[in-house]
């Protein structure tokens, strides 16, 4: 049986500043390692790592897309492919994915379609409604329950049974109980030699600043918290399963031995919620002297950073923290389920700083309800951290993410009517991305977009002003970076100034 874990390239707006990130596929290298661990060998086509420099656009479509043409996609997957697994994580790129879909259906009638991901956890019955040619929906965590899938399609049975998915059942969707998740211990290390890494390593990319080559690493599944603006809960549950600083460590050395891998990305949005963990983390890498920095720029906590464990995380290798305070008003904290006390964020930040850490703060405005002076007090905190010293500190509007709280209540109270392509379209997060519906009472899509211009141009302004030394390190050195938006200005630059045809870049 042949199966083919497909990635799509990435898109994006043609008026977008942004030309998507690019990151290692970290969700098909965990479910290739996970499925060929069991008996049932994958090809991975990895579209975006295929051509990471190759910028091109999609007729009459206004969209931009980074990696291989969806007609040199469909030529990379093997003649006679039994099973195509692809895996949507953002609702935003859903009316692409779409399109996509219908293609592979075209291109390979009789493949098992099968798709998952954040985006098609969240929303499994609008998804197979959308997207006809697909056959099956999987809901939550990927790696059982793909192998079951596999297991039940070799043998010629049916799936039906398998936990964790949808599919339709004449003209109903059915979804079947949810799936238990895996322990840590169950999970091989992700197979990065079924994509093509190298390409990733030529590319110079990374998730946080670019510190070398660079791979992602996951400490943890899931997230203890439930912020009402998060679809975390819909993916993964309510359960934290942290992997123990050993495995964690070893994933680290094997890294550098076989790859020179010169730094790790943390990509857990919680890959710190306790102390412990984190001191043993270090002192493991300091005892056994890997020669790698990493950094957490996806976010972790801030309660439990002081100064002692910052400056022991430094000594260890660290370099770059992201928080997520979300906002400067403790009334929307408050409103939005932050457990985050903001002394506790500037504590953190000034620590960081002391041990010459890069530090971003993410932050949000536009949540529903919020007034104009709790959006002011957040445009004051992102003042406040560019004096600080930090980094990068984005602003975005708030995007109502299916499988989060506030999407679920905008939905009842009809504030969301219509999950259409112009809702979808809407999610980006990117500056200057349009059709933006209003959530916010107080202040409007275009009173937003003019806070958030203007507040990000400001921060960058005070931050370069007083430290000049990061201004010139940025003109200078072009392949190295200090912040998030060096790395990802450089990154676009590259591709749009000096992209590459496909042909070039393989």
């Amino acid at each position: 049986m042949r199966t083919v874990l497909l990635r799509f390239p990435t898109v994006m707006p043609e008026g977008q500043f942004n030309v998507s990130s690019v990151a290692p596929p970290l969700s098909l290298a965990c479910l290739a390692a996970y499925a060929e661990l069991h008996g049932f060998p994958v090809t991975v086509v990895d579209c975006l790592g295929e051509a990471p420099e190759h910028v091109g656009t999609l007729g009459g479509k206004r969209l931009k897309y980074r990696g291989l043409s969806p007609e040199n996609m469909l030529a990379r997957i093997p003649p006679g492919t039994d099973v195509i697994g692809i895996s949507c994580m953002f609702s935003s790129e859903w009316p692409f994915y779409r399109e996509m879909l219908a293609g592979l259906r075209r291109a390979f009638p009789g493949a098992v379609l099968i798709a998952g991901g954040e985006h098609v956890s969240a929303l499994p019955e609008l998804v197979l409604a959308q997207a006809p040619g697909l056959d099956l929906a999987v809901i939550g965590e990927g790696e059982e329950t793909l192998r079951e899938l596999l297991e039940a399609i070799s043998r010629g049975a049916g799936t039906g049974g398998v936990n964790g998915i949808a599919f339709r059942r004449g003209a109903s969707i059915v979804i079947t109980p949810q799936r238990e998740r895996l322990r840590a211990g169950d999970l091989p290390l992700p197979a990065w030699d079924a994509v093509p890494i190298e390409n990733y390593f030529k590319a110079k990319v990374s998730h946080g600043p670019y510190l070398g080559r660079t791979l992602p690493v996951l400490a943890s599944r899931g997230c203890p918290y439930a912020c009402r603006f998060c679809s975390n809960a819909r993916m993964w549950g309510a359960r934290h399963e942290q992997r123990p600083p050993e495995d964690v460590v070893r994933e680290i050395e094997l890294y550098v031995e076989k790859y020179n891998v010169q730094c790790v990305d943390f990509y857990d949005p919680s890959p710190v919620t306790g102390r412990q963990w984190l001191r043993d983390f270090c002192g493991l890498m300091l005892a056994r002297k890997v020669k790698a920095r990493w950094q957490m720029a996806s976010g972790t906590r801030v309660e439990s950073l002081d100064e002692e464990l910052v400056a022991l995380a430094g000594a260890a290798g660290c370099r770059y923290l992201g928080f997520a305070p979300e906002s400067g008003s403790p009334e929307t904290l408050r409103a939005v389920d932050k457990k985050l006390d903001l002394a506790d964020l500037h504590r953190a930040v000034k620590a960081a700083r002391k041990h010459k850490l890069g530090v971003k703060a993410n932050l949000v405005i536009g949540f529903p309800g919020e007034t104009r002076r709790q959006i002011f007090r957040t445009l004051l905190l992102q003042l406040r951290l560019a004096l600080a010293g930090v980094s990068d500190a984005p602003i975005f509007q708030f995007s109502p993410y299916p499988g989060s709280a506030y999407f679920e209540d905008l939905r009842r109270r009809k504030l969301i009517p219509e999950l259409n392509d112009a809702y979808f379209n809407s999610l980006g997060l990117n500056l200057f991305s349009g059709n933006r519906n209003r959530y916010c009472g107080a202040a409007g899509p275009l009173e937003l977009s003019l806070y958030q211009l203007s507040g990000t141009l400001l921060f960058y302004a005070v931050h370069y002003l007083t430290h000049p030394l990061e201004f010139c390190k940025a003109v200078l050195f072009w392949n190295s970076s200090s912040s998030v938006f060096e790395a990802r200005l450089k990154q676009n630059l590259k591709a749009l100034l000096g992209g590459k045809p496909e042909n070039e870049v393989r």
